[in-house]
């Protein structure tokens, strides 16, 4: 029973003959509440210190030992708060703690500044702490209270528990990199590490990697840059087949024997040096030349790139014209020809496209930035481009050089800009190696398009 609200007055008991002894004070609240009493003496000896709470009743007096508490609604105050005497509760109260638990944590951490609890409790350290034992790592052994936790936790970089809960759980020891795996989809500590030892960027390229048994990331870029033929049904060697083709010098003649050579030197640059075994996503299908020969005579990208002749048992390769072609809008329109003020222009577009017509082009799209259209100096004349070839824009936000390199890559097309990709060659393998075999330079001068590729 929670105590009424009390008046009270020091007195001195010089002598009586009735006094009762209440042996709880619990009890004795109970009879002043029952006799609705609502004055009550505080008795103190000749030191002046209070020893007894008391009333008079029926000529008598009724006394209970104050055990050290100086009212009735402290001693109720300090058992709800979790204080097993008055000493502990009075301490408590002088630190500015009314919680027992608070005391303690602050006497066994040795914490001196009430703002370093409020934080605790804020950022869910004190309840936290109940949780570590679980963890059965490095911070439950070295911690013993939720103040010695929470040190240990900042001092890993740490704010919130929560966040130190599930790193610890995945095994990470630092916050820094806890969020550096965290951002790239990692919560697992060591398959973090494995990731970063092995080259991958990612959660996502790391899982599909180990699906495939890539050793490390470049592997999965030579399989990626392989696999970017769109060839669904051709296993991986036909589609190293239709990569190395594609780059055969215009209009010449390839003998079986040489292209089968050619092929099984290409195929052998994929095998592990270490024991001389083939990538396990090598699937292959040309074991002889009558394979390779069959396959160059039906497949029909291979029949995009040339003709096989069964009698004279050669590949001969399309002239330049019959091929595809991607122009680099951007690049082309701000052809300046020499003048660095001028402004991208649809002008130089079509005096391009109308170059590449002569010579024998058919399949020509040009993939530009959408703020491109914003920026030409005769914007009225887009439609008239329009009409002659497809014009493709790039999500806005989003470079048109990814769709460049993409479209190049999956249909072995020719490219023509004059911007080297030097960026794309430090980041992408694959643009490094084969971007030089597929570009096309150009320049205006005069109103006439030179392109020294096309001469002859």
């Amino acid at each position: 029973m929670r105590p009424q609200d009390y008046s009270y007055f020091k007195v001195k008991v010089k002598h009586t003959e009735q006094i009762i002894d209440f042996l709880a004070m619990e009890e004795f609240n109970r009879f002043l509440t029952s006799h609705h009493i609502k004055t009550v003496f505080q008795v103190v000896n000749d030191d002046e210190k209070i020893t007894h709470f008391s009333v008079t009743h029926k000529g008598g007096i009724i006394r209970q030992d104050n055990l050290n508490y100086n009212t009735i609604e402290d001693y109720y105050s300090s058992k709800h708060n979790g204080f097993s005497n008055a000493h502990e509760f009075y301490e408590s109260k002088e630190m500015g703690y009314e919680k027992y638990e608070d005391y303690k944590m602050v006497l066994e951490g040795g914490i001196t500044d009430k703002e370093v609890l409020t934080t605790m409790k804020k950022n869910g350290f004190v309840k936290g702490f109940e949780q570590l034992s679980i963890l059965n790592n490095e911070a439950a052994k070295a911690c013993k209270n939720a103040h010695e936790l929470y040190v240990f936790a900042k001092g890993k970089g740490f704010e919130l528990f929560d966040e130190f809960f599930t790193a610890s759980e995945g095994g990470f020891k630092d916050a820094t990199i806890y969020r550096a795996a965290h951002d790239k989809g990692f919560d697992k500590a060591i398959d973090f590490e494995d990731a970063q030892k092995r080259g991958f960027f990612n959660h996502q390229d790391w899982v599909f990697g180990n699906e495939m048994g890539f050793r490390n990331h470049k592997e999965g870029m030579v399989y990626l840059d392989l696999n970017i033929v769109d060839a669904p049904d051709c296993t991986i060697d036909q589609k190293l087949v239709i990569s190395f083709i594609a780059k055969l010098e215009q209009g010449k003649k390839a003998s079986i024997n040489k292209l089968y050579d050619l092929f099984v030197k290409e195929k052998e640059t994929y095998r592990y040096e270490d024991n001389g075994e083939m990538p396990k996503w090598f699937t292959t299908s040309i074991e002889s030349k009558e394979d390779l020969a069959k396959f160059l005579l039906h497949n029909e990208l291979a029949n995009n790139y040339g003709h096989y002749d069964v009698e004279g048992e050669f590949f001969e390769v399309l002239k330049i014209h019959k091929r595809k072609v991607v122009i680099d809008g951007s690049n082309v329109a701000h052809n300046s020809n020499g003048d660095k003020n001028s402004k991208p222009s649809v002008k130089n577009m079509m005096l391009l496209v109308d170059f590449l017509i002569k010579k024998g082009f058919e399949e020509i799209t040009i993939i530009a930035d959408a703020s491109l259209k914003h920026k030409l100096e005769d914007k009225q004349d887009l439609p008239n481009l329009e009409k002659k070839v497809t014009y493709l824009e790039s999500p806005a936000e989003r470079a048109a050089d990814n769709f460049l390199i993409s479209t190049v890559k999956s249909s072995h097309c020719l490219f023509v800009s004059n911007d080297t990709y030097r960026d794309w060659k430090l980041r992408d393998p694959w643009t490094a190696q084969n971007i030089d075999y597929y570009r096309l330079s150009f320049m205006v001068k005069e109103n006439e398009i030179i392109m020294p590729d096309l001469e002859g």
